[in-house]
């Protein structure tokens, strides 16, 4: 297979071990995990060398993040797009407009959004949250939505930033992807609280237009993972 760029983004979060985060708060799931050991196998030389400082401690970490904020999900796809990287692994959302920029494997999870918000106060929804001040992730897909309800959400640069302030009272609730938002709630001792899935969504790696070998290549990773 021919050599590639990997894209990794992981953040800090409260209590809990950087390295096992990614993005803006998305706790990194088995199968991305796996997906990174198989390819690693396969030698497709993944460049990753940024990241060494992850596993230290928790205040290098949130150092180490500051400096990968440019390796952020919502900037891989044009980055793919302009051929500086060959393929992306972020839990990308699959979407007919990224869908025109670049291919996408098999999907590996399908998770989607909901709503965070502070136990014992009015459970958020798409119709209450009208009445609501919801914080969102500025140019994620959440965001996206919610802008299709004709909601103006108050947008933050993490998940975590976003979190922080409904802990804080600045917001009623926090409308983002499901996995960092229930390993949030889970880790607030019963102050916090997640809705259901509003949304549903399919995670899939990202591969620049063009490649239809590391695109097979992909494939056959993500259906070993799946099988396992």
């Amino acid at each position: 297979a021919p050599p590639v760029h990997l894209q990794a983004r992981f953040t800090r979060a409260p209590g809990a071990d950087a390295a096992a985060q990614t993005g803006h708060g998305h706790a990194v799931t088995h199968q991305a995990r796996k997906l990174i050991g198989h390819l690693r196998q396969l030698h497709l030389q993944p460049s990753l060398a940024r990241l060494r400082a992850l596993g230290e401690d928790v205040q290098n970490q949130r150092r180490a993040v500051e400096h990968l904020h440019a390796a952020q999900h919502v900037l891989q796809i044009p980055r793919l797009h302009a051929g500086e990287l060959d393929l992306g692994i972020a839990m990308i959302t699959v979407t007919s407009a990224r869908r025109r920029d670049v291919d996408f494997s098999d999907s590996y999870d399908s998770q989607g959004c909901c709503f965070l918000y502070r136990t014992g106060e009015t459970v958020p929804t798409m119709i209450t949250s009208f009445q609501l001040l919801v914080g969102t992730v500025n140019a994620t897909t959440p965001d996206i939505y919610l802008s299709l309800h004709d909601l103006n959400p108050r947008r933050f640069r993490t998940g975590e930033d976003a979190i922080e302030a409904l802990l804080a009272g600045k917001i009623d609730a926090v409308f983002y992807d499901a996995v960092p938002l229930r390993h949030a709630a889970a880790k607030s001792g019963g102050k916090l609280s997640v809705t259901p899935l509003e949304t549903r969504e399919n995670y899939a790696i990202a591969v620049r237009k063009g490649q239809p070998r590391l695109l097979a290549v992909c494939n056959e990773v993500v259906q070993e993972v799946l099988k396992k």
